[in-house]
């Protein structure tokens, strides 16, 4: 398994990087509309998968291996059928760009949710600093618990769609 920290990084990144926003982290080629999984593993590794092929992090194993053992601590899912997924550290060495990822379930997930309920949107947080991991699951959370903005995400036609009912 590679080193996933590094005491050389700056542990406070640039003002300027927590100044991005939820679109500049997550545009429309980082949400898959349908996900294929049905399982809570599988959806792990679909939602890797992409960040592997976007290119945002170096190695799947250690990706998933840090998603499955934030899960086994407690589930990230949310009541209303949401979870966000991350791991429990940040990875400076794993994740080579910050970004947020989408994976849409209609049918939704059992991911042990705490009203019970399937999950359908599963927000993949991939980001450097604790600081900037704040910042998304902030304004991301606070997205998800306005009125309708998930079935909003859900009922969206296209990713492009999508990523316009985003807050900056």
């Amino acid at each position: 398994m590679k080193k996933i920290f590094d005491s050389s990084q700056p542990i406070h990144p640039d003002p300027k990087q927590l100044e991005i926003g939820l679109k500049d982290l997550m545009p429309a080629d980082h949400i898959l509309l349908e996900t294929k999984a049905t399982k809570r593993h599988e959806i792990l590794s679909e939602m890797a998968d992409l960040a592997v092929s976007k290119g945002v992090v170096s190695d799947k194993d250690t990706l998933l291996f840090g998603l499955a053992e934030r899960e086994q601590m407690i589930s990230t899912a949310q009541p209303g059928g949401v979870a966000f997924l991350h791991t429990r550290r940040r990875s400076p060495n794993l994740v080579k760009k910050s970004s947020l990822f989408l994976g849409i379930s209609k049918t939704g997930i059992d991911f042990e949710s705490p009203d019970g309920k399937p999950t359908h949107l599963f927000y993949l947080l991939l980001l450097q600093t604790d600081e900037e991991h704040l910042r998304a699951l902030s304004l991301i959370t606070r997205a998800s618990r306005q009125p309708d903005f998930n079935q909003s995400v859900k009922n969206a036609a296209s990713a492009e769609e999508l990523v316009g009912l985003l807050p900056n």
